[in-house]
């Protein structure tokens, strides 16, 4: 299905359908000059793309709109390139890509970018909704961990969210299940690939605004950086974790549950973080904070409880939490909170950071 809309006072809907085992994707969408198009209720089932957008390939402009909402389910959807599920470009000022309540993404693969592929850019806005599980309603980003070839993908295992050129991108409430970012072909990465088990997201260029509120990780996995979470910050970006995370059960080479790059600045803001059960192959079993050339701020709570290092006999570093920048550089860590440790072995690794609001039982 094609889908085009260049007028503002024009809306397309696609209500209650069914698209299955399409060849060329489910549905292709072009957005401009304020128009609007809606998936609601829908299901896509086993879709595959030799480009991006294995169910829907989007591109959103100048004011256009895309909601997706209401009990719409993407199941075994794969492409080649970006974004197993969706893959969207979202390009100009109150452009808009908006995912509701109810939507499921489920076993969904590509080659680069597994679930989800979201660039945002020029002043746009892209919102996940807050899912409200409590009362009922399913939101969530999952894989099926039995069945390798199918979850696998070089960054974000179930999303890869990047944000440039002035956009504005807020992701809230998503538990990601089982999610699985690993570097082509199946072998252990250190760097560059197989980052972000469950969420891969990068916010760069001066003025951008990444913002996570309220995110669930739980047994998620990377050959590279962050089993969880990979978060990455460049060019005076920022980006903000605040409220509620949990990391469950996560797994890495560095950063078992999280890995936060700061080249820009990242904060931490009045959050309360727990991370359970994590471990990494070489640094940073629960988390790894590493400030290149810029500034991570972190205020609220954080504790750390059973992580450990696996590699090496279990002597690598931090096996609850690394911190480190390199010698001589403009980084900086400010800690205004509380980071509890607890039952990790080892405990903890400290590059050119003074130990400052951490405690260790």
């Amino acid at each position: 299905m094609n889908i085009s809309v260049n007028t503002g006072t024009d809306e397309y809907i696609v209500r209650t359908c069914t698209f299955t085992n399409c060849l060329n994707g489910a549905i292709y969408v072009a957005l401009s000059n304020g128009g609007k198009a809606s998936v609601i209720n829908t299901q896509i089932t086993g879709c595959q793309k030799n480009g991006d957008g294995g169910a829907i390939e989007a591109f959103i402009q100048s004011g256009g709109i895309l909601t997706i909402d209401a009990q719409c389910r993407f199941t075994e959807c794969t492409a080649q390139d970006s974004g197993g599920g969706i893959s969207a470009d979202i390009t100009g000022e109150n452009s808009k890509l908006i995912i509701g309540d109810g939507v499921l993404f489920d076993t969904c693969s590509c080659s680069r970018y597994n679930s989800s592929f979201i660039s945002a850019q020029s002043h746009q806005l892209f919102n996940l909704l807050d899912p409200q599980l409590m009362s009922g309603n399913d939101y969530a980003i999952k894989t099926d961990m039995q069945d390798t070839a199918d979850i696998t993908s070089n960054y974000g295992g179930g999303l890869f969210a990047q944000n440039q050129n002035g956009g504005i991108m807020t992701i809230i409430g998503i538990p990601f299940i089982q999610c699985i970012s690993y570097m082509f072909p199946y072998t252990v990465s250190s760097f560059g690939t197989g980052d972000g088990g469950g969420l891969y997201a990068v916010v760069g260029s001066l003025s951008n605004i990444l913002t996570l509120i309220d995110l669930t990780f739980t047994n998620c996995n990377a050959s590279g950086l962050g089993g969880g979470l990979y978060i990455q910050s460049t060019y005076g970006a920022s980006a903000y974790l605040t409220r509620n995370f949990e990391f469950i059960n996560c797994t890495s080479n560095q950063g078992g549950g999280i890995y936060v790059n700061s080249n820009s600045f990242i904060s931490l803001l009045d959050v309360e973080m727990n991370i359970f059960n994590c471990s990494a192959k070489y640094t940073g079993g629960g988390m790894q904070l590493s400030a290149g050339q810029g500034e991570i701020n972190v205020t609220g709570v954080i504790n750390i409880t059973d992580c450990n290092i696996t590699g090496n006999d279990g002597q690598g570093s931090g096996g609850c939490i690394s911190l480190n920048y390199p010698p001589f550089s403009n980084s900086q860590f400010l800690i205004d909170g509380n980071i509890n440790i607890k039952n990790c072995n080892p405990n903890t690794e400290y590059q050119g950071v003074k130990k400052i609001g951490i405690s260790a039982s």
